[in-house]
């Protein structure tokens, strides 16, 4: 028996399983057009799949909650039927009913000590269209559909789905790519039934936008397509299901997804192209936990081109990296009672053969978007490492130099352990390398942040936390994380001229910070008027323009040299 049944059924058995949770299940066992009864210990019917009743020839409510001994079960052969076979725990493979040959398979269900709760019965009609059953008796295939939420796959989507455009040619339809964000995390963190909950969960409300009027699939394991009429489909629908929200037993959880729409015009293109083209949607979709961010693009003509630029960027990334066209830049932090540099910040640009330099903004989002961030990030990590181990034996004088490591980075299970390898490989004092971590890395993932900073500061790291009051969790951030220097975001400077109320918010980030025994350094500072007011408020640590913009490592150092 496919195991997504008997993981569904036993849900059903299971007294510690949330109710929500089970009318989770009961809606995906129906809609996966099996034949499918649940039965508890005590001969108590669980459930009964829609399909069943259709030929057992009574709906659903006769048999819910009924114990099996009291079913009414007509003029039927007691023999051949189906309900005595249960009752008595008999196990045949075959059997014939009304005329008709099925084929059972039968599982017991258990809980988490072992012990028998209810036994599940998948029965498959040999020779009767009922769905996705017996490939060799039934006709149909069973690559058709999705066990877990009875949507179709790929291929048969896409015979179904030019079907349905050649039969309505006046009609506009419109093509929708979704994804979860960050799925293998719900499965990691929390279990892969959870997992399972938010996919049945978020396919049952595509099925029920696209019933008898479109059609759906699921592509992948957390990635869905649908087709629907440009009508059909609302804005309130799309920003609805933006946001997943499962209840279970002990706490409710939250999960965002993104889609990706394409407005199908050209019909003379394969459906294959246009799901392409709705993925490519969905893949330009802004982080959602930023409050004016939609969770939704359309493919156009402009997408394509930028597209097509990301793709020539990223098809030159790997062999940028053996070339070194990546250049190390780095942005001094001034003492501004001091008037000198203690500290810096690694940044990189990117000297292309024929398109010149190419600054941060232009590339990083891509290599971010596509995982390869984490190769440029070790570059600059090991480059860093290497100039600072060249000063150290040269005797020359050095400052901390804070490398970033990306919200991709923190994904990656040897994060830690690549950081250590540059401590190690280059012989460097822990207090020269710093980490810079961003807020929207937190809002991504609270937890894993939390345990991966503790650890970094556990391993005598200093930690700085970049971009803050960037996002909408800066006071949690701060509660949850034991940070050790707060970087305050540009806007705030950009705005306190123009506003009284962005200039208090400035001032108590400062008190705060200094309450919290935190260090402070302000980004952005790019007038005389801004230096002052960050004085006033005690924050003397300053990086921006009014000081020194971005430089070569070479410029830096010479910087350096010329202040000692």
């Amino acid at each position: 028996m496919d195991e997504t049944i008997i993981k569904m059924a036993q849900a059903l058995c299971d007294k510690d399983v949330n109710g929500e949770i089970k009318e989770v299940y009961r809606k995906a066992l129906d809609n996966i057009h099996a034949l499918v009864i649940v039965i508890s210990m005590h001969k108590k019917v669980l459930f009964v799949s829609n399909s069943l009743c259709k030929i057992l020839g009574k709906p659903v409510q006769a048999y819910q909650n009924c114990s099996c001994q009291k079913l009414d079960l007509g003029n039927r052969s007691n023999e051949n039927c189906v309900f005595n076979r249960l009752v008595n725990e008999e196990k045949i493979t075959y059997f014939t009913w009304q005329g008709e040959d099925y084929k059972c398979e039968s599982s017991y269900l258990y809980d988490t000590l072992g012990n028998k709760i209810g036994f599940v019965e998948h029965i498959l009609p040999r020779s009767n269209n009922v769905g996705p059953v017996d490939k060799k008796h039934s006709g149909i295939n069973t690559s058709c559909y999705d066990e877990l939420t009875g949507l179709f796959q790929r291929d048969y989507f896409c015979e179904m789905t030019r079907k349905l455009l050649d039969l309505n040619p006046q009609e506009q339809y419109v093509l929708v790519y979704c994804n979860i964000k960050r799925f293998k995390v719900i499965n990691d963190v929390f279990s892969p039934k959870t997992g399972d909950m938010v996919l049945i969960s978020l396919g049952n409300k595509i099925k029920k936008l696209v019933e008898n009027i479109g059609t759906a699939a699921r592509l992948a394991d957390d990635k869905f397509i649908f087709c629907v009429p440009k009508a059909k489909l609302k804005k309130e629908w799309v920003m609805e299901n933006a946001i997943i929200t499962l209840i279970s037993d002990t706490a409710a959880f939250s999960f965002n997804s993104t889609f990706g729409l394409y407005k199908i015009k050209d019909r003379t293109i394969s459906v294959n192209v246009m799901c392409d083209r709705a993925k490519m949607a969905q893949q330009t979709v802004a982080a959602v936990h930023f409050a004016n961010a939609m969770p939704y693009a359309y493919y156009d003509a402009v997408m394509r081109k930028q597209l097509m630029e990301e793709q020539y960027l990223l098809s030159q990334m790997n062999y940028a990296l053996q070339e070194k066209q990546f250049k190390l830049y780095i942005q001094p932090v001034y003492d501004m009672k001091a008037k000198k540099i203690i500290s810096s910040e690694a940044l990189v640009r990117w000297k292309h053969p024929e398109k010149g330099l190419i600054s941060p903004g232009q590339f990083i989002n891509i290599f971010e978007k596509n995982g390869l961030i984490t190769q440029l990030d070790r570059y600059i990590w090991d480059a860093v490492g290497s100039a600072l181990e060249k000063r150290l034996k040269n005797k020359q004088a050095c400052v901390p130099i804070s490398i970033n490591v990306s919200r991709v980075d923190f994904f990656t299970t040897t994060l830690l352990d690549d950081l250590d390898d540059v401590i190690t490989k280059h012989n460097l004092p822990r207090k020269l390398l710093r980490v810079e971590v961003t807020e929207s890395a937190y809002a991504d993932d609270p937890t894993r942040i939390m345990t991966l900073v503790k650890e970094l500061r556990a391993r005598n790291f200093t930690v700085l936390l970049d971009d803050f009051g960037s996002g909408y969790s800066s006071l949690n951030t701060l509660k949850d994380i034991p940070l050790d220097i707060l970087k305050i975001d540009m806007k705030f400077l950009n705005d306190f001229e123009t506003s009284n109320r962005a200039g208090f918010i400035l001032d108590s980030i400062i008190t705060m910070a200094r309450r919290l025994e935190m260090g402070v350094i302000a980004e952005g500072v790019e007038t005389q008027q801004q230096a002052e007011f960050l004085l006033k408020a005690g924050c003397r640590n300053v990086q921006g323009f009014l000081f020194a913009k971005p430089m070569p490592l070479e410029a830096f150092f010479d910087l350096l040299d010329a202040q000692n």
